[in-house]
């Protein structure tokens, strides 16, 4: 890859190639993911579980290779998912999970421990913390 870099014209155009390099990796990554939810469990299952509550369901996923970190079609995080549906058993499932990341934010830059505060949920803001949420993140706070 560093030879091709090299050989690469100079400035505006390289940068150009690289940027087009950036987004395919992206691309490349997201599809990967798709395509492995999509043989590990059906999206639709996964939001549909957030939104019951349904922990057993989040469960049977995770086991086959489902990505719970994967965000909707509007780009919100699954813990957010939960919190706005009052999914409170499923958000702690999703706390506790190895991999899981609990600082993803959304378009706005909201993130999970700021909709749990905002809403009250004391026990699943201690529960957050304590399973390594940044606290003292950069942005806006409620």
């Amino acid at each position: 890859m560093s030879r091709f870099l090299k050989e690469l014209p100079q400035m505006p155009e390289r940068r150009a190639a690289l940027g087009r390099i950036a987004i395919l990796a992206v691309l490349a990554g997201a599809a990967a993911s798709l395509n492995r939810n999509a043989e590990a469990g059906a999206y639709e299952d996964f939001l549909a579980a957030l939104r019951r509550d349904d922990v057993l369901t989040l469960r049977r996923l995770q086991q086959r290779g489902f990505d719970l970190n994967t965000v909707d079609e509007g780009g919100q995080p699954p813990l957010q998912l939960a919190l706005r549906e009052d999914s409170l058993q499923a958000a702690a499932f999703l706390i506790q999970q190895r991999g899981f990341d609990l600082d993803l934010v959304n378009a706005k830059g909201e993130n999970a421990l700021m909709l749990a505060a905002l809403r009250g949920h004391v026990g699943l803001l201690r529960l957050m913390i304590r399973h390594g949420a940044e606290v003292n993140k950069p942005g806006w706070t409620p």
